[in-house]
């Protein structure tokens, strides 16, 4: 018997790339990065990211974490980058872990291309925002200029400009936000102003001088700040190169709030992670801001933003309803229910009981209610 095989031949093309081995190491971009830590906690999340080149055309870098060494020659300190940041090998984003202190950073970035391996420290800078510091913090609007642009361009004379206003030093001049126009007003009140497509708002804050006597931190009064930058508008325009759109007042009027006084506050977004400003060279991660106007209620009232309601007024506004409601709730339903239950309860006896439970059900109804309106103070 004959037996037939059926040969098959796949042919399939390869290509080969014969490239040059490496002769140059990568360069990576110096980078410094500002993160404003709204009391200290900072919820972690990108922070930057990090440029890198290379010369020789084919060659995919990868980027890493490195220990940094601090200390003295005899003595050395290696400090692990990976317990406070992580890195991106692909692309060299950079991201901070949740429990970042506040204080100053050195991390240790490497970037290879297979045979070379390039390091470059990283500064990151970690600020503290106060409650403080927001209370005597002012919001500045700019024109036509976007938030990249300012960071990369316009920080370093804007920030001169202030101490030059006030009198205070380069350090002592801080940066809480920056954001496009539009989003930091209260819903409620528009501005004078009609704000540009690319308008900008930079929210900042500026230290006194530590006195001896007085180890804490003060600020300048928002007043202040606010008195001296007026005076000096055209020096903040020409060392910023930018067009002042308003130096931002306070929303507050008389009639505002019943009951209660009008205050200005200033509040940071923490329930979402902050977008960080970045170019090439720095970086800026801050929370958003948002220009509110509330309402501190006078003894005996409570409440939010601009309503004031009297404690005492609302309880009892509730204990009689609840006390009109009751017998007329107990006396409708009597007559269905009673048979049902049983035929020898008297009907003074039921209405009695029905009045009870009423009462202690509204008794407890109008506690919540003093509650709700008391925890809104």
């Amino acid at each position: 018997m004959r037996k037939w095989f059926l040969l098959v031949i796949m042919i399939c093309r390869v290509c080969l790339q014969i490239i040059e081995e490496s002769q140059y190491p990568p360069i990576v971009t110096p980078l410094e990065i500002l993160v404003n830590s709204y009391l200290d906690e900072f919820p972690g999340g990108i922070i930057g990211k990090i440029h890198a080149s290379d010369q020789d055309q084919y060659d995919t870098l990868v980027f890493g974490l490195a220990d940094t060494a601090t200390g003295s020659a005899s003595s050395v300190v290696l400090n692990p980058a990976s317990e406070l940041f992580e890195i991106d090998r692909s692309d060299g984003t950079l991201v901070a872990l949740p429990r970042l202190d506040v204080g100053e950073y050195h991390v240790n970035v490497t970037v290879s291309d297979g045979k070379f391996i390039s390091h470059s420290i990283i500064k990151v800078s970690v600020e503290l925002v106060s409650e403080e510091m927001l209370h005597h913090a002012v919001i500045i609007r700019f024109r036509d200029v976007s938030p990249s642009e300012f960071v990369l361009s316009h920080r370093k004379g804007f920030i001169r400009a202030v101490r030059n206003a006030l009198g205070a030093r380069i350090k002592d001049v801080v940066i809480i936000s920056v954001q496009p126009s539009g989003q930091s007003s209260p819903g409620k009140i528009r501005p004078k102003r009609q704000i540009t497509i690319r308008g900008l708002d930079v929210l900042f804050a500026v230290r006194k001088p530590q006195q001896p006597m007085a180890p804490s931190l003060s600020f300048h009064s928002a007043d202040a700040i606010r008195k001296a930058l007026t005076q000096h508008l055209e020096a903040l325009e020409q060392s910023t190169g930018l067009i002042v759109e308003e130096i931002v007042r306070e929303k507050c009027t008389a009639k505002y709030c019943t009951y209660g006084e009008c205050r200005d506050r200033i509040v940071l977004n923490t329930t979402t992670a902050a977008t960080p400003i970045a170019t090439d060279v720095t970086s800026f991660v801050s929370p958003r801001h948002q220009h509110r106007i509330v309402c501190d209620c006078k003894e005996g009232y409570a409440g939010k933003l601009s309503i004031c309601l009297s404690v005492c007024l609302s309880v009892c506004l509730c204990l009689s309803v609840c006390l009109s409601v009751c017998p007329s709730v107990c006396l409708s339903v009597r007559p269905s229910v009673r048979p049902s239950i049983h035929p020898s309860i008297h009907p003074s006896i039921y209405l009695s009981v029905c009045l009870s439970v009423c009462l202690s059900v509204s008794l407890s109804v109008c506690l919540s209610v003093y509650l709700s309106v008391y925890l809104m103070k």
